[in-house]
Parts: structure tokens; sequence; C-alpha cells
């Protein structure tokens, strides 16, 4: 699992395995954004379900593209089968997203809304709601396991803890909008992970969204995500068109 926001996977070196687990089960608030190939879709980024219209992923997924050119798919466990797919009204970059910076955040509006099933469902977000470092959370995705081999097939999930800023800072330079998080040597988000759900232990809060990290997977440096609840207010008014 790890953001594709650091380096084509070309420049890497491809040795570290990336470890998590295969869910048993669809993560409800869990999407795959899938790009628009000959013949097929294919994976390319995570995302969150917030309302029955909208996602939240990240930017730096999104630039250049047309909504046209991409879809959602919720409610599978699979990467290419299974689920409901949907196409794609608009999508919105946050106007203040500067890669690496700030603000990796985007909304994505579907243009029939999802319907709510034990498969499909939101997850919650809220001002005011800041994490500190070494309390434990999940992430999920589709990202490589192993950089050598094809993605995942199943939905992968890994168990980790949040890293406090000034560690954090040992690593990367972060801001107001990022939060850290850490699982160990070999562990960790990996390139198509990005944009995905970093949730609280419970999975009642999305906490963050894959953005950046060490440019090889699994070093054991923290990885980075968008602070969803440094962003609220910018969620909130783009749900409401």
């Amino acid at each position: 699992m790890k953001s594709e926001g650091i380096k084509d996977r070309e420049e890497e070196n491809n040795e570290f395995i990336v470890g998590g687990i295969a869910a048993r089960s669809p993560i409800p608030y869990q999407v795959s954004l899938q790009n628009l190939a000959p013949n097929r879709w294919d994976h390319f980024c995570g995302g969150s379900i917030i309302t029955q219209f909208h996602i939240v992923t990240a930017a730096h997924c999104l630039p250049g593209k047309h909504p046209s050119q991409i879809s959602v798919v919720v409610g599978t466990l699979r990467r290419s089968s299974g689920g409901i797919r949907h196409h794609v009204e608009r999508i919105r970059l946050h106007p203040q997203y500067v890669e690496f910076v700030q603000n990796d955040i985007a909304m994505i509006k579907v243009i029939i809304p999802f319907t709510w099933s034990n498969h499909i469902r939101p997850i919650q977000f809220r001002s005011g709601a800041y994490v500190p470092g070494g309390v434990p959370c999940r992430l999920s995705g589709w990202g490589f396991v192993n950089q050598n081999l094809p993605l995942p097939e199943i939905l992968q999930t890994l168990n980790l803890r949040t890293v406090s800023d000034q560690q954090c800072r040992r690593s990367f330079l972060i801001g107001p909008t990022h939060v850290c998080a850490d699982a160990g040597l070999y562990r960790g988000a990996c390139y198509a992970d990005s944009g995905g759900p970093l949730v609280s232990w419970d999975r009642s809060l999305l906490i963050g969204i894959v953005s950046f990290g060490h440019r090889t997977c699994g070093t054991g440096s923290p990885d980075v995500y968008t602070r969803v609840s440094s962003l609220v207010g910018w969620i909130e008014n783009e749900i409401r068109f």
C-alpha cells in the first residue's frame, strides 16, 4: 500500500514488501477510482464515501482528469469485479492545493446517488476532531503489496498508529493540513492507495487521506495523510452543490 504522489515506480528500489492483510468483506465507505482504458476500467486511486453523492480523495490523483474519464466503484472487495459502478458528474480540487505542501484533497460528485446497504455507506468527518500522535487507526486500499507484482485483487487493510507532528518532521516537511501514521518497517501505504481512507480504530471517523511518503514503500518512515479535520469547512461547502 503507498501514495502515487511520490515518484514513478520505475525510479524505485523494488525490494520492499508493504504488509497488509486481505479484508474479509467490503469496507462500506471505501471506493475504487478507475480510469477508462481500452476495453476496461483500471484502478488508480482510493477514496471515501461521505454523502449519497460525494467522495473525498487526494487532489494529486485527479489533475487533468475529466469526469467522463473516470468512474467510482463502491461496495466491493475485489478490484476488478463486483460492486456498483457510478459515473462522475463533477471533480473539484481544493483551490489552494500544492503538491507535497498543503490541501491535498479533492471532491468527486457522482451522477446517480449511492444506495445505502451493508456494503455501501458513508464515513463521518468532523471539525475539532484533532488526532494526536499514538492513536490506533486503520488504512485500506488496493495499492501495491509488493512493487514487483501487480496490484492485489482483494482489498487490503493495515493497522497502524498516528505519529506526532514533531516525530514526522524528522522525515518530512509537514504543515497543519497533514497528519502522519506509521506501522513499522515493511508496512504502510503504497502506490495506488493514494486518496484512500485513514480511519479511527472503530472505523467511525475519517482521519486522513493518503497523500505522500518516502519514494520507496515500507522503509519504516511515516506516511503523510491529508488531515481531514483541518479542511471540514471546504468539504462542507463543496457538498452543498
